[in-house]
């Protein structure tokens, strides 16, 4: 994980809604902090909006930023401290004078925000299976959790008592999920593996202390590792073997197994690799609207995927074939009706090897 951040991690327990209330300048610098934890710099955020938390500021909106960096700063341990803290806040909020509390929608958007990004955070750490992942199967008692999962519904409970169907209700619900589902079985299997490990170790005999070797005696001239060779006296790499002749009737004789890709990768394939690998890139950075943008556009090709486009080297000798016997192949696709052609066809659907070699 990364180093601690150098502020109170119990910042918010002691805040209360007071006056003033938040300005416009105020909103907007709130505002460009969380677009800056959007773009992956949760813990730069959390530190820019503790300058304003300890001051006269109060907003639940800034107070998720900041909960958003100690939790990319903390992990997963830290999760059922800020349910907690957030339950805590939405209580605050309902007791303040009227003039300073935060709409239930202001509330409800902020949370949903938040667990939104908690989620994001989770899910891209459990993909990679980074440094981050392997402590948090260590972070915290066997207990964590079953609490994590508790604490969720407590704070479905208090969130549901000041805003009437909550739309932060989905991704909190899904952190619960996850965390009696895949937290759990994760870190079963963890603690699994380290008793075993343990085990093992402990059953192991001491390794026998070998005898230190007589030091030998230094050659006066190094002697050479090998013959030295040079680039130039590497043996040509063998040359592809030859395309098939043409057979009978103008097929390659014998037909290929399967289809070689020998020819340049399309432009299309080409650019598709350079996207895909672009956005994983842009995920590990924590750039993610950069990488939502990447995944629309992927999205759009694969809905709109035409295999020919992308693999044209793979099609070229069916079209080929295709085109040079086009006058045998007419009568036969014209029989989509015949019965004797729907049962051949059924056989192709149920046996394609049978239907090849037969």
């Amino acid at each position: 994980m990364s180093t601690r951040l150098e502020l109170p991690p119990n910042l918010l327990d002691t805040r209360r809604p007071m006056g003033p209330p938040v300005d416009g300048q105020t909103r907007s610098t709130i505002h460009q902090l969380a677009q800056l934890a959007d773009r992956g710099e949760c813990i730069e955020a959390a530190a820019q909006a503790v300058d304003l938390l300890r001051g006269d500021v109060y907003d639940v909106r800034l107070a998720c930023v900041y909960l958003m960096g100690l939790f990319a700063e903390r992990g997963v341990a830290y999760l059922p401290r800020l349910l907690r803290t957030v339950g805590q806040l939405v209580a605050n909020d309902v007791t303040a004078p009227p003039l300073l509390r935060s709409t239930p929608r202001v509330i409800d958007t902020s949370l949903q925000w938040l667990f939104q990004g908690v989620m994001t955070h989770i899910q891209f750490h459990q993909r990679q299976r980074d440094q981050a992942w392997l402590e948090w199967l260590r972070e915290g008692p066997p207990t964590l959790p079953a609490e994590l999962g508790d604490g969720v519904e407590e704070l479905a409970r208090t969130i549901g008592e000041v805003v009437d169907q909550p739309s932060c209700a989905g991704p909190l619900a899904r952190i619960g999920r996850w965390a009696r589902g895949d937290l759990m079985r994760a870190r079963s299997r963890a603690a699994e593996k380290d008793a075993a490990a343990r085990a093992l170790a402990e059953a192991a005999p001491p390794p026998a202390r070998e005898p230190e070797p007589e030091p030998e005696p230094e050659p006066d001239e190094p002697e050479p590792f090998g013959d030295a060779v040079e680039f130039d006296e590497l043996d040509e790499p063998e040359p592809w073997p030859a395309r098939h002749g043409r057979g009978v009737a103008g097929l390659p004789e014998p037909w290929p197994a399967r289809h070689e890709l020998d020819a340049p990768e399309s432009a299309a394939l080409s650019s598709l690799r350079r996207k895909l690998h672009g956005f994983e890139r842009l995920v590990e950075r924590g750039r993610f609207a950069r990488a939502a943008i990447v995944a629309q556009d992927v999205q759009r090709i694969i809905e709109r995927f035409d295999p020919v486009e992308f693999l044209p080297a793979l099609f070229a000798g069916y079209f080929r074939v295709l085109s040079e016997r086009r006058d045998d192949l007419r009568p036969h696709l014209d029989r989509a009706d015949d019965t004797p052609w729907q049962a051949l066809s059924r056989f192709y659907q149920a046996d394609l090897e049978g239907f090849l070699d037969d």
